[in-house]
């Protein structure tokens, strides 16, 4: 999955409006991701989404710019019945983990991040 996260204090212009726009970069993340069977679609929701759950495993900690928030990444699911190659978004569920911030780190250094999401392709 490709994130694109800001660069702290750098700003560029945006040539259509003139506005200050933050400056972002890309950030690679390599994950283990399974279909979260419980989860069951909408009536008239798109057929081609699937809500995944895994971790992260490369890097096992994720940048705190991309898991406290819901972030979109262009993304790569390989189906694991077929074996089929969709490409398409993937939508991260921000993680509000306030009670326990140590354990989480210390999981997510162990095993990774924990990370929910849905991939949408079409």
């Amino acid at each position: 999955m490709t994130f694109t996260i800001p660069v702290e204090g750098q700003f560029t212009t945006d040539p259509e409006t003139g506005n200050p726009v933050q400056v972002t970069v890309p950030y690679q993340v390599e994950a283990w991701l399974q279909g979260n069977n419980s989860v069951k679609p909408e009536p008239g929701s798109n057929p081609n989404t699937v809500v995944l759950q895994g971790y992260s495993v490369k890097p096992r900690v994720l940048s705190s710019e991309i898991i406290y928030k819901q972030s979109e990444a262009i993304a790569v699911y390989i189906d694991p019945l077929t074996g089929n190659q969709h490409q398409g978004k993937f939508t991260l569920k921000p993680k509000f983990d306030s009670n326990r911030p140590r354990v989480a780190k210390a999981l997510a250094r162990a095993i990774g991040t924990e990370i929910e999401g849905t991939f949408e392709w079409s």
